[in-house]
């Protein structure tokens, strides 16, 4: 992990799993630094077919993020809700802290 970073952005709480909408808002989360050999599984894990995106779950895009503590934006990629954006807004952009407060803890991950 490189560290916790921010993106501009809205999550929204789909359920068992949050969606990012680029936009107004912030977003708090993780940065990894992955082989792009990685990048299959994880394309995988988010529903995403880079073949067909329209049919896809999420869409996996670049964008801008900020480490905590750095100025310097940096480049990644994210994947990002690209259906209806009217589920629940999580208003403090943090699905752990979502998590921690509203269900004392995270769900259960099958496919760990």
């Amino acid at each position: 992990m490189l560290g916790m970073a921010t993106i501009q952005g809205t999550l929204l709480h789909l359920g068992d799993y949050p969606g990012l909408i680029q936009g107004e808002g912030i977003v708090h989360g993780e940065l990894y630094e992955l082989p792009i050999a990685a990048l299959d599984r994880i394309d995988d894990l988010e529903g995403f077919d880079p073949l067909d995106p329209g049919s896809s779950l999420f869409l996996r895009v670049d964008c801008s993020v900020r480490l905590d503590g750095n100025s310097t934006p940096l480049q990644a990629c994210t994947y990002v809700w690209p259906h209806d954006a009217t589920a629940t807004t999580i208003p403090e952009g943090d699905w752990v802290n979502f998590l921690q407060t509203t269900r004392g803890g995270y769900p259960p991950v099958p496919w760990l």
